[in-house]
């Protein structure tokens, strides 16, 4: 499964990634600044993408292909108004993966932002559902084997 992880260099990415790899994923990390994973342990067995979830056109990039996105980015700390950034960042994502599932026929609830943990007996979402930072996604009655 080809996974993106935002929020890779953070303290439950920088924990989730490794284990990705090991479990067989395909992982690519979204970071604003690729060279903070220089160094670590697992970073020559992911893709790396520079980008930011306040750049949509970044996030349509890097979702390209993608199956399954873990949304764990934060704002605290970028000035008086993170709130507001945090919510740019959650539309943009949000956006960003519900334009890339109109492109493929099926991904896992994961791929919208309303659904942060993945569970392999979690039901699928057809790609044509909708998912928006105000409608999250509304998954079909079937359940992954």
């Amino acid at each position: 499964m080809k996974i993106l992880v935002m929020g890779a260099t953070g303290y439950i990415g920088g924990r989730l990634v490794p284990r990705l790899v090991d479990a067989g994923h395909d992982v690519r990390c979204l970071t604003r600044r690729p060279t903070s994973l220089v160094g670590v342990a697992w970073a020559d067995s992911v893709e790396i993408a520079a980008g930011d979830a306040l750049d949509r056109s970044s996030l349509d990039a890097a979702m390209a292909g993608v199956d399954v996105v873990y949304y764990l980015v934060h704002s605290i700390g970028s000035g008086a108004h993170f709130e507001e950034t945090d919510r740019r960042a959650a539309r943009n994502t949000a956006d960003a993966a519900a334009a890339a599932a109109s492109t493929a026929s099926s991904t896992s609830a994961a791929s919208c932002p309303m659904a942060s943990w993945p569970h392999p007996t979690w039901p699928r979402v057809p790609r044509s559902a909708k998912c928006s930072s105000t409608a999250p996604c509304r998954p079909s009655s079937s359940r992954r084997a």
